[in-house]
């Protein structure tokens, strides 16, 4: 599982900065990135920021920005600068999910909820 979670942190990466994507390039597979190719991909066609796709507006930061720090909080964590910047969201699943493998797991019996149910929630049948 360590595998998983340090990938994740390796593509957001490559979503922070030209410098950071070719440090993670060569572990990556892929092919180092030029300054001009990391601009065009992350500043001109797809930027790595969740606001400009959850605000009403389509800008950076504002209401798209206020509501993805308000996850942060949600889970008692202190939002970074950029709280919704795919690299520090990737880190934060990241780091969510090592936290939830090394939790413990409750001992199950009857009555405990299945790993995977058909329906969205349990335990009202469809």
């Amino acid at each position: 599982m360590t595998r998983r979670w340090e990938l994740l942190r390796a593509l957001g990466a490559v979503a922070d900065s030209p410098a950071a994507a070719r440090a993670v390039a060569g572990p990556l597979g892929l092919d180092p990135v030029s300054e001009a190719e990391h601009t065009e991909v992350f500043v001109l066609n797809c930027p790595p920021y969740a606001s400009v796709y959850l605000g009403p507006d389509g800008a950076l930061g504002g209401e798209g920005a206020d509501r993805v720090a308000g996850f942060w909080r949600a889970l008692a964590i202190s939002p970074p600068a950029e709280p919704d910047h795919l690299t520090a969201l990737l880190a934060l699943y990241a780091s969510l999910g090592e936290a939830a493998a090394q939790a413990p797991r409750p001992a199950c019996g009857p009555g405990c909820p299945p790993t995977w149910t058909p329906w969205p929630i349990w335990p009202f049948p469809p």
